[in-house]
């Protein structure tokens, strides 16, 4: 029996032998790791794992790139809304309030059986967002006699984190008014700003944004205002040398043009554009130019040639758009032959 025993007992550890140790656990598989900041707040940290291995925590440690000391940490991550069977989204519960500046994110990502993974990306965007409210103009509506509006506002900053607004004083403003020059407004120690603009009477839309001047500071959203035109009201007179003709005689044209203005009816400015139509009737008119050139006291003289019986018409076609439309026409001139 004792044989046996010993004989059993070395085919059992054959046994084992033949069947091998048992196998290391396999260490989890953490694939790439992307840092991201939020763009409304960057202090909200973004954090995307290319794993589906179980993830144990996330770590973040916001380092200053000049000395490498750390400002702040972040531990309190935690599943974001878009997830993916390949992909897990991290956000931060709460935002990481430091000051406002460039710091580079260093993230470990430590799964559920101990492995770690470690990547780092720059921040640029930790920045106080500046944008331009409260804008305000002393005229909204606007004519030929009134072209000046001035415009008010103030420039805030969303500061990065915190989300504390504060204005922002001696930042300059860009600004884009047709025909309103570039010069560059700066805001005065409580942000406010004021500036007075000459408008051009078309393209009447006034857009602010922030340019430079306050450290760690990326403008947000423009600010826009469009003032109103109210076109002031035209006449023509205009007559014609002759009333009968022969066709190609030439025919002068002579006429003013008048606008009803705070001081009532005056000469348009000499820009206005006018048309001119020859030989016009219930089918149309012959032909039509615009070259025509107008007198400081609102006259002007043409000359065309007789092509066919009808009257000739001036329009007024605008000066920007602060002149409405309106014609002027002379008595039927009657034309013989053929030109």
């Amino acid at each position: 029996m004792r044989q046996w025993r010993i004989a059993a007992t070395a085919l059992l550890a054959t046994a084992l032998f033949v069947g091998g140790a048992p196998a290391a656990a396999q260490a989890a598989d953490i694939g790439q790791i992307i840092i991201s900041t939020n763009g409304p707040n960057p202090g909200i940290i973004h954090v995307t794992v290319h794993s589906t291995d179980p993830i144990a925590s996330v770590h973040a440690d916001l380092l200053d790139p000049e000395t490498a000391a750390v400002v702040a940490t972040a531990d309190d991550f935690v599943l974001a809304d878009d997830q993916a069977p390949d992909r897990i989204h991290y956000v931060t519960a709460a935002p990481v309030v430091m000051e406002p500046g460039t710091y580079e994110a260093v993230v470990t990502v430590t799964a559920v059986d101990g492995t770690t993974a470690r990547t780092n990306e720059m921040i640029w965007n930790y920045q106080i967002v500046a944008t331009v409210e409260d804008l305000t103009v002393d005229r909204p509506a606007i004519d030929l006699d009134h072209r000046d509006v001035t415009v008010s506002g103030v420039l805030r900053g969303r500061w990065p984190g915190s989300g504390e607004v504060r204005p922002l004083g001696g930042a300059t403003l860009n600004h884009w008014v047709y025909m309103g020059g570039d010069e560059p407004i700066v805001t005065n120690a409580d942000g406010t700003f004021t500036r007075t603009f000459t408008m051009a009477g078309t393209i009447n839309t006034m857009e602010f944004w922030y340019g430079s001047g306050f450290p760690h500071t990326r403008s947000g959203d423009s600010a826009t205002y469009t003032v109103t035109v109210v076109p002031q009201q035209t006449r023509v007179r205009v007559q014609a040398d002759k009333r009968r003709a022969n066709a190609g005689d030439p025919i002068t044209l002579t006429g003013r043009v008048e606008r009803r203005g705070v001081n009532g009816w005056t000469a348009v400015p000499q820009q206005t554009s006018l048309w001119v139509d020859n030989g016009c009737d219930d089918t149309g008119c012959a032909f039509g130019y615009n070259d025509i050139q107008l007198n400081a006291d609102g006259t002007f003289t043409t000359t065309t040639t007789a092509r066919r019986t009808g009257y000739f018409r001036v329009s007024v076609t605008g000066y920007a758009d602060f002149l409405a439309y309106s014609t002027g026409q002379t008595k039927i001139v009657r034309v013989t032959g053929t030109p």
